[in-house]
């Protein structure tokens, strides 16, 4: 008997599970002063499956989250020490040797992709304070974006 023929997409498959799922590439640039989107690039991409975590107020910590018209987060993802805002410096010869020291020049980018979910209409992310000795203190409301998935669409919320 021959191998079941399936479409290039496995449709029949649920998201997380080897399913090309509609995505995009959020690409933010930060420095000492805000952080802002510069691009998005949407494409097809087989995506992790949901994990359902929940950011409660008062968390350290960097992460995105994508919400539906009333606000409600629909996804959520952290994203580790996403921005920078001191280096990493070596001492000596010994391995494993370095210190950490502020870098008076921060800036950077990163990129973060997401589901394009058909109810998303913004996305919120969420960052601590943008200074080195802050990423232990609790993360602060810092970029809230418009979406609209269908016209492909994003630009910061007024």
């Amino acid at each position: 008997m021959p191998p079941e023929k399936t479409d290039s997409n496995n449709s029949s498959l649920p998201p997380g599970k080897g399913r090309l799922s509609p995505s995009a590439r959020m690409r933010f640039a930060y420095d000492k002063e805000r952080v802002r989107l510069t691009g998005v690039r949407a494409f097809m991409k087989v995506l992790p499956a949901a994990t359902g975590h929940t950011v409660t107020k008062g968390a350290a910590g960097t992460w995105l989250e994508l919400l539906d018209k009333d606000g409600r987060v629909l996804w959520s993802k952290g994203l580790g020490p996403a921005m920078r805002f001191d280096l990493e410096l070596h001492q000596g010869t010994k391995k494993g040797s370095f210190t950490r020291t502020p870098n008076p020049d921060a800036s950077g980018f990163f990129e973060v992709i997401v589901p394009l979910l058909p109810k998303v209409t913004g996305a919120r992310l969420w960052t601590p304070p943008l200074r080195p000795d802050a990423s232990h203190l609790p993360a602060e409301e810092r970029l809230l974006l418009v979406i609209d998935v269908e016209k492909g669409t994003w630009k910061e919320a007024k």
